[in-house]
């Protein structure tokens, strides 16, 4: 048999596409084996030159295929056509997933599953805060959800369609646990903002701008891509949020430290705690000098830090790079959104927190995982700022 027409016969034996795609037509008419009670599927893409990958070299790979019944693959394939059926009828709507349930556990056969989900933000103390409404109202959705679909696939030249497929639709709410993502006002240090439309970070400090008499916030320069005129919104971007714009930053490899300017009196020299326009009563009095800093980091003495993602976690101080100003410490954790937020020692002899730096990321295997931040001490040399 000519390659092409094996290719061909083997598309109508159910050859996926993407398994025809790799170009191993013969390993797969292999597999084929003219068994037409069987179809071959892709299992995997694995490696040929796994050795020279660990080195850094492209990987190369191959397709490593296997044979379902064709029963079972006409039942999954119907099932997925008609979830594309769905999906048509219902339009594109991002809360909005259509997805095959194949011998559902729950429904008992197979169903179509249409499920809008409501994501909404809760704190550590049960207090829910929706995040995002859906654009389309959940009985728009399900008013547009057919009560069955139909699925067909060819095999070996023959179609096959399966009607009645059930459809099942579903309201799903999403948590999203945010420690320090409420509303405060005035903002305090270590709480949720969002720089524009894509960017999420933490206040470190309330600061101030000697070179243009501004108050403001310090965070993290790459919430801003390292830019200036960047708007600030917390907690999140809508109508009455925004709270400053960014006006310096440290350029890459001086730091990752930026101040953006006030709108007004918004600022709390404290530290966020959780709920809404609720704080630690731990007055923010200043920063830790530079020989302070040093001492801590030859010593691992203790500090603290406060994303608006992860919470508030210690650690040790282990190196202070003087000359970029780099803090570095063992593992506190670290998720998306806890950029910028403030390192801090607490003075349980004044109560209050003097500020460190300013968290910029982490690095290394998770077992031993260290986290970094600028020193404020750093900040207020290059951006003639103070706390």
């Amino acid at each position: 048999m000519g390659r092409r027409r094996l290719v061909k016969t083997l598309s109508t034996l159910g050859v996926s596409g993407a398994a025809l795609a790799t170009g191993q037509i013969d390993e797969i008419a292999t597999a084929a084996a003219d068994d037409t009670d069987d179809v071959v599927r892709t299992h995997s893409y694995q490696h040929t030159n796994h050795e020279a990958v660990t080195n850094g070299a492209m990987p190369e790979r191959e397709a490593k295929f296997y044979k379902i019944p064709r029963d079972q693959w006409i039942r999954t394939e119907t099932a997925y056509d008609a979830a594309r059926r769905v999906r048509e009828r219902i339009g594109e709507i991002p809360s909005v997933s259509v997805t095959p349930d194949v011998n559902s556990p729950d429904y008992g056969e197979t169903v179509i599953c249409v499920t809008q989900t409501v994501v909404k933000s809760v704190t550590e103390d049960g207090d829910k805060v929706t995040k995002r409404r859906p654009s389309v109202s959940p009985e728009e959705v399900k008013r547009r959800t057919p009560a069955t679909a139909s699925g067909v696939v060819e095999h070996d030249g023959r179609a096959h369609r399966v009607e009645d497929i059930p459809v099942a639709f579903e309201k799903k709410t999403e948590i999203q646990t945010e420690v320090y993502s409420s509303l405060y006002r005035p903002v305090p240090a270590g709480c949720r903002i969002m720089c524009g439309d894509l960017e999420v970070g933490t206040i470190g400090s309330p600061a101030y701008d000697m070179d243009n008499t501004k108050p403001g916030w310090l965070t993290a320069s790459h919430v801003f891509n390292r830019e200036n005129g960047i708007k600030v919104h917390q907690p999140y971007v809508c109508c009455e949020t925004g709270i400053g714009k960014s006006t310096k930053h440290t350029d890459e490899g001086n730091g990752d430290i930026a101040f953006f300017a006030s709108d007004g009196n918004k600022r709390k020299y404290d530290l966020a705690d959780k709920r809404e326009n609720n704080y630690m009563g731990w007055p923010v009095n200043g920063t830790v000098a530079e020989d302070r800093l040093k001492d801590m980091a030859s010593n691992s003495q203790t500090a603290a830090r406060q994303g608006a993602t992860t919470g508030r976690a210690t650690f040790d101080l282990i190196k202070y790079n003087a000359d970029a100003g780099i803090i570095t410490g063992t593992n506190s954790g670290d998720k998306g959104g806890d950029s910028g937020g403030p390192w801090y020692q607490y003075d349980v002899e004044n109560d209050h927190i003097l500020m460190l730096g300013v968290h910029g990321g982490h690095h290394g295997p998770n077992n031993g995982r260290k986290s970094t931040a600028t020193s404020i001490v750093h900040a207020e040399q290059e951006l003639n700022i103070v706390v």
